[in-house]
């Protein structure tokens, strides 16, 4: 009982102890998860119009999409690339949705037969796609392999994407059909001709003018969408590379040196180079014109078991010893007819054992040998290979070591014309002619050391980068490295999702390093990649946004003084006289003829569609007021307008222009995609992921 009543009297205290302690957890997990000094990092991707993209769902899916690329694309690029195609998905989905659209089984069935046409899983015996076989396919696939089934899921979501889109696409389209009036002016804009007269004022006539940081500035706002930035950053970096040294590389040479006499005098050459060379023994021949430029008269002519090194190729030091010279074929043209057997890599429906399907080509090479003008015939007939199958079987003029190597020891060292010879594809019926003459081929071995820097080496070159890295925290970047002898190299308006840096490649840590909010210009920062050390320096950060004065300066100054000058000559020239207006600013009335909205150029000025517009807009013998064209200020007096006559119909008109408004409407980058997303509200946390 006095237990009991001690604990009683603590339980406030007891109370309080498991709340700090729980606290303390959570707030842990809240630093780690950078809820001080960074912004919170959202559990999702991003979302679209508040749809969200679950940081799950999206990792799987990149994933996925990584394996179908098997190794062809970078991570950044599977991101970016799957969320592109996540985006227009949902923002077609919410237009579907919007419109009421949907797929039915019956749609999607049609769909499907259409993307699986002549697959043998899904084909009956007659060739036609099987709703039955399909729905068969997938029930095993459900029970088998999980992982294929979700595959197939996410086939049949994409299925139903597509349905939709095409339904989307149509309505779409049926709201963009040129009408007859549409059709009419179009073709007036290009054979309305108008004959006018013209004067133009270079806008340097209207005299010097400022241009201030506020008048930039105001433009940049009027005109923002044209100045738009996306957050970027400066930096610029020094690089420490993991490269063998002087020493290094003369101790290389000095090992080989001592391997040579060895070399030269085994019985098993082979052996040897297996034991003591950083590149593999090719059992192989080559020709002279395989062989390294720089000393192919060397390796070429040497004697059998000569030794020529050591000498440096690439990265390597190297000695060569001659293993073997013979005479060889080195190119020839190639047919063949391919016979498939049940486990080979073709036809994964196939039936026919091994044993069968030598018989049978055995039994078509007789056919064949007995008359050759039947090979292309029975090439089309029986061959499994679906690629040469139409083309006579032609694997083109291929060179020696190309193929199998039992392909390689009838095409190039035998003088028949036929052979039956077996791969993992099946049994081939192989013909080779038009053989060149027979040349001389050399079997060469090497012993390749490579050109590694030693231990000694790579501590000395960490110590120098790290050395760098703790003095440039309170040095001039620049005035450290080039006391260090190492090159600074700038690079600039790096974006968030990048992931190359110049003369670096790859190298994400330093991006989302560059753009972390705690990181501030003038830091530094140490990283290690692949090759060596990187020291880079954060120069500068642009937040998304308008892009800044300064950077946009040169640009815009131009602009604003020009309109600047226009508006001042626009002030001070009067009257309708072209030849008075021209002699004030000492210029010439020029002429331009045959002059038509489509094409509004003016004979030694170049396109001017502003002038051509007011031209356009005047009666006969009217002057217009002063026009600010692309090369000064113009007036323009309207000689003659020649109107074309009218045609009995526009549709052939209506019809191109239709073509035109529906051409890139679909696709990734397609200009309807581009306008759902410019209306959206997209929300992107990347970054934060990847």
């Amino acid at each position: 009982m006095a237990i009991l009543s001690k604990i009683r009297e603590r339980t406030v205290f007891l109370i309080i102890i498991i709340a700090l302690a729980l606290f303390s957890f959570v707030l842990a997990d809240v630093i780690q998860q950078g809820d001080f000094g960074e912004d919170k990092v959202a559990n999702y991707v991003g979302s679209v119009n508040g749809d969200e993209i679950g940081r799950e769902a999206f990792a799987r899916m990149v994933e996925n999409y990584n394996q179908q690329m098997q190794g062809r694309i970078s991570s950044m690029q599977a991101v970016n690339q799957v969320w592109d195609a996540e985006v227009n998905r949902k923002l077609l989905r919410q237009e579907f949705d919007a419109l009421g659209l949907e797929a039915t089984p019956a749609l999607i069935i049609d769909y499907m037969s259409e993307q699986l046409a002549g697959s043998p899983e899904f084909s009956d015996d007659e060739g036609n796609f099987s709703e039955r076989r399909m729905r068969a396919y997938v029930s095993n696939l459900k029970a088998t392999s999980p992982r294929e089934y979700e595959g197939w899921k996410e086939f049949e979501r994409n299925i139903e994407v597509a349905v939709l889109t095409d339904m989307y696409y149509n309505l779409v389209k049926a709201g963009m059909t040129t009408t007859n009036f549409e059709a009419r002016q179009l073709y007036k804009q290009e054979n309305d001709n108008l004959t006018f007269q013209f004067v133009k004022i270079p806008y340097s006539s209207g005299g010097e003018v400022e241009v201030s940081k506020s008048d930039i500035k105001k433009y940049i706002e009027d005109n923002s969408e044209n100045y738009k930035q996306k957050a970027t950053t400066d930096i610029q970096y020094v690089f420490f590379k993991e490269e063998a040294s002087a020493e290094d590389e003369t101790k290389i040479k000095e090992d080989l040196e001592d391997l040579i006499q060895e070399f030269k005098t085994t019985d098993d050459a082979e052996a040897f180079i297996s034991l003591n060379s950083d590149e593999e023994f090719k059992d192989a021949f080559q020709f002279e014109y395989d062989l390294d430029q720089d000393v192919k008269e060397q390796l070429f002519n040497l004697e059998e078991s000569e030794v020529y090194g050591p000498y440096k190729f690439k990265n390597t030091w190297r000695a060569s010893k001659m293993m073997e010279a013979k005479t060889l074929v080195d190119s020839a043209q190639v047919n063949h007819l391919l016979i498939s057997f049940e486990g080979s890599q073709v036809d994964p429906q196939q039936t026919r054992s091994n044993e069968e399907a030598k018989q049978l080509a055995d039994s078509l090479v007789n056919v064949i040998k007995a008359d050759k003008n039947r090979f292309a015939e029975l090439v089309s007939e029986f061959s499994a290979d679906q690629q040469t199958k139409d083309k006579e079987g032609d694997l083109g003029k291929l060179k020696y070591g190309s193929l199998f190597d039992n392909f390689n020891g009838f095409i190039f060292d035998s003088s028949e014309e036929f052979a039956v010879l077996e791969s993992d594809f099946g049994w081939h019926i192989v013909r080779a002619t038009e053989r060149t003459e027979p040349r001389k081929a050399v079997k060469l071995g090497h012993v390749a050391i490579n050109i590694e820097p030693s231990q000694k080496t790579l501590d000395l070159i960490e110590r120098e980068a790290k050395t760098f890295f703790i003095d440039s925290r309170e040095s001039d970047f620049i005035e450290l490295a080039e006391k260090a002898d190492v090159e600074v190299k700038p690079v600039n308006e790096i974006k968030k999702l990048d992931e190359r840096i110049s003369g670096l490649g790859n190298q994400r840590p330093i991006i989302k390093w560059a753009f972390k909010k705690n990181t501030k210009p003038g830091e530094t920062d140490l990283f290690e990649t692949n090759e060596g050390f990187v020291i880079a320096q954060l120069v500068e950060r642009s937040e998304e946004g308008l892009k800044s004065v300064e950077s946009v300066a040169d640009e815009v100054t131009p602009i604003i003084k020009r309109q600047k000058q226009a508006a001042q000559l626009r002030g001070q020239i009067s009257g309708d006289d072209l030849n008075s207006i021209a002699a004030n600013y000492n210029v010439e009335v020029e002429r331009a003829s045959a002059v038509n909205a489509e094409n509004p150029n003016l004979p030694g000025v170049g396109k001017e569609p502003k002038v051509v517009g007011a031209a356009f807009a005047l009666q006969e013998g009217n002057v217009s007021r002063p026009v600010e064209g692309e090369k000064g200020v113009f007036v323009v007096k309207l000689l003659s307008r020649s109107e074309a006559a009218e045609l009995p119909s526009y549709r052939a008109i209506a019809r191109q222009e239709n073509e035109k408004r529906v051409n890139g409407l679909q696709g990734r980058n397609s200009v309807l995609i581009q306008a759902l997303k410019e209306a959206a509200e997209i929300e992107d946390n990347r970054f934060d992921f990847y």
